[in-house]
């Protein structure tokens, strides 16, 4: 039986996020908003520990502008190849790990070394791929539902990740048996270089779940006409969410510039 036929998928994306609860599948979607926000708040808490205690990454020469490249080519990529929501959804939770990552190893004082450029570019290679894969999936099931059928956003993002969970675990838990490997039993400086890819990946991999879907979520519901009401709980579109996350952007910027103006 073909896809764009399958009873199942159409009765699970015109009945949304209740049919979700019912077949007992996780809404991967609807825990978004927290991850946003527990990412930003990981980014100002390092922010402002390492300028509290005068601590700083001692970065690579470059390594800004490679993933500023990188960035910028997998933004191209994503939205020439699927949409430009696709490459919203791809290009912002790559560019939190990035933050957060860089953070973090600032407050566990790891050597920003040539080796943590590799990991930082390893990092969003695998999480470009994590989305990417995902992403296919979803802009396949979407062009695949049936004209004049109900449709909610939501129910089909989330149905995507479950037809894609196996592969973004397998593939996790293969490098990080190898990164792990490395962590535990190699000389210095490949345990600092291993833990920045154990804690890139794990990120990684939650940003795709979580974040990547909801954003997708957000900008494709102002551009696809549906027979469900298109307004998600899920969707980032929430003043709460958005005063919230402003907020905790201010206290980022207030925790640079004292940084500065300790210095």
């Amino acid at each position: 039986m073909s896809m764009s036929k399958s009873p199942f998928r159409f009765g699970l994306f015109a009945a949304g996020e209740q049919t979700l609860r019912k077949r007992g599948l996780f809404n991967f979607v609807g825990m978004g908003k927290a991850t946003i926000l527990a990412l930003v708040l990981l980014i100002v808490a390092s922010m402002f520990y390492s300028r509290a205690h005068g601590l700083g990454l001692d970065l690579a020469p470059g390594l800004w502008l490679s993933a500023s490249i990188a960035l910028a080519s997998i933004a191209l990529y994503s939205g020439l190849r699927c949409s430009w929501a696709v490459s919203l959804a791809t290009l912002v939770p790559i560019a939190l790990e990035v933050l957060l990552i860089a953070g973090l190893a600032t407050v566990l004082s790891l050597d920003g070394n040539g080796l943590f450029s590799a990991a930082v570019l390893t990092i969003i290679g695998y999480s470009f791929n994590s989305k990417r894969r995902l992403f296919e999936r979803t802009v396949a099931n979407l062009n695949s539902a049936a004209v004049g059928q109900p449709l909610s956003l939501s129910a089909l993002v989330n149905q995507s990740i479950h037809q894609t969970l196996g592969y973004l675990l397998q593939t996790l838990l293969v490098l990080m048996t190898a990164v792990v490997g490395v962590f535990l039993f190699e000389g210095a400086p490949l345990p600092m270089f291993a833990l920045a890819l154990v804690l890139g990946l794990l990120l990684a991999t939650a940003s795709s779940l979580f974040i990547s879907s909801a954003l997708w979520l957000t900008v494709q519901q102002r551009h696809t006409r549906t027979l469900v009401p298109t307004t998600y709980r899920a969707a980032l579109d929430n003043k709460a969410f958005l005063a919230t996350l402003l907020m905790l952007s201010a206290l980022a910027v207030s925790a640079w510039f004292y940084g500065a103006g300790a210095a």
